[in-house]
């Protein structure tokens, strides 16, 4: 509330500050300073909504322990705050069950039942019928919140012209810092699985996200190019170079990875290393590019689809956004990238950008990748001491559908690089 001056607006304050004029509760911002650090370790004393928002004060419990818990949290408590005027696209059934989860209720995963789950991880549109169809909005914010509870900083500013958003952890390592680069209609979310390994080995891992993607603001004068979105990332690698004094490691998936390896060939003083997961950029055959989806007519059959390109084993979670994932593929924003490679344009890196790479490179690649050729490998494997490393059993996003692997691949070569 301090940042968009609202802290004396009584209208913010009644649903921002926990307990306002309730039982137990404060009537005075300056008395929520007062009390150890709440939930996570953010936020001091009763600024962070706890168990009292939803099932009481805690001061008539004490006074009567049988008649004021609320175990079950009516709708109607949740429209206090989550009026239309504030939340106009609240929806308890899709939020509850991620307020719900392990030791706080029954847990999603539990709910869908080890038969849906079964058959999600199948793929399949039938199983669809009993999944939320949830936005990738809704997801995006929900992402957010759990990044900022984990200490992320949050900003937006201008890179190359375009205001974007970008997230970043402090780290406790000596190593370079990490630039994250997620891939082609994804957002900074799809890149946390890889920041617990980072953080002990570099001071600041920053996560960017695309114009256009996640956070970040549409550009003004329309989609970008491959190339425009490489500007970008050059403008974050000089960005983070110069606050560092010194070179940057960057990891980054699909288009993602492509724009790490393009800044690592147009910028090698900038970068230390540079790790693709599955990255495109590789040549490309007319069959390949063809078989590159445009829009879906119909949600589902577009969601099952773009399950099967994505992943060997779909993870349950994806099959919640799975369906606005698919339209989401048909915005201006994907499909001009998809139709500049269509055109011949910006296809791919070429071998001649490959070939005179010449710094650390790191291929992983999940070899079930459905969206990308597997010859894609031979293509990277001509980067000067490249080491590539296949994951069996995985499709095109390793850090989400392997993570754990991932994780430590990634982590031991930049171990690797920082020794």
């Amino acid at each position: 509330l301090v940042t968009v001056k609202k802290q004396y607006s009584l209208d913010c304050i009644r649903c921002h500050v926990t307990g306002w004029q309730q039982p137990g509760g404060v009537c005075r911002i300056d008395r929520t300073e007062f009390g150890e650090k709440g939930i996570n370790g953010s936020g001091v004393g009763r600024r962070d909504v706890q168990c009292e928002a939803c099932h009481g004060p805690g001061s008539e419990h004490v006074a009567d322990p049988t008649g004021h818990i609320q175990g079950k949290v009516p709708p109607s408590w949740c429209m206090r705050c989550h009026e239309p005027a504030n939340s106009p696209k609240f929806d308890d059934a899709k939020y509850r069950p991620f307020i719900v989860g392990p030791g706080h209720g029954q847990p999603l995963a539990k709910r869908l039942g080890l038969a849906a789950r079964k058959m999600l991880s199948q793929g399949g549109q039938l199983a669809l019928r009993g999944v939320p169809d949830l936005s990738l909005d809704l997801m995006m914010r929900l992402a957010h919140g759990a990044m900022v509870a984990r200490g992320a900083e949050s900003w937006l500013s201008s890179l190359a012209g375009h205001r974007v958003h970008r997230y970043a952890f402090s780290g406790s390592g000596k190593g370079p810092p990490v630039l994250l680069l997620h891939g082609l209609g994804g957002s900074a979310s799809s890149m946390t699985p890889l920041v617990p390994a980072l953080t002990p080995l570099s001071p600041r891992v920053v996560l960017l996200e695309l114009p256009d993607h996640g956070l970040s603001p549409r550009p003004v004068g329309g989609p970008l190019s491959a190339r425009e979105y490489g500007a970008v990332v050059i403008a974050c690698a000089e960005e983070m170079a110069r606050d560092h004094g010194g070179k940057i490691a960057i990891a980054g998936n699909s288009l993602g990875g492509a724009l790490a390896l393009y800044t690592a060939h147009e910028r090698p003083d900038l970068c230390a290393a540079v790790a693709g997961l599955n990255p495109a950029g590789a040549e490309l055959s007319d069959e390949a590019v063809n078989n590159l989806p445009r829009s879906f007519p119909d949600a589902n059959a577009g969601a099952a689809h773009m399950a099967g390109l994505l992943f060997h084993k779909t993870p349950w979670l994806f099959w919640l956004i799975a369906r606005d994932f698919a339209r989401h593929w048909g915005t201006p924003t994907v499909q001009r990238i998809l139709d500049d490679a269509r055109s011949g344009s910006d296809r791919s890196l070429g071998l001649d950008v490959l070939t005179d790479i010449h710094v650390p490179v790191l291929i992983v690649w999940g070899a079930e990748d459905r969206l990308l050729p597997l010859r894609s490998v031979q293509d990277f494997a001509r980067i000067e001491g490249a080491r590539v490393e296949l994951i069996q059993g995985c499709g095109h996003i390793p850090q989400l559908e392997k993570p754990a692997l991932t994780r430590r691949l990634v982590a031991d070569f930049l171990r690797g690089i920082s020794g």
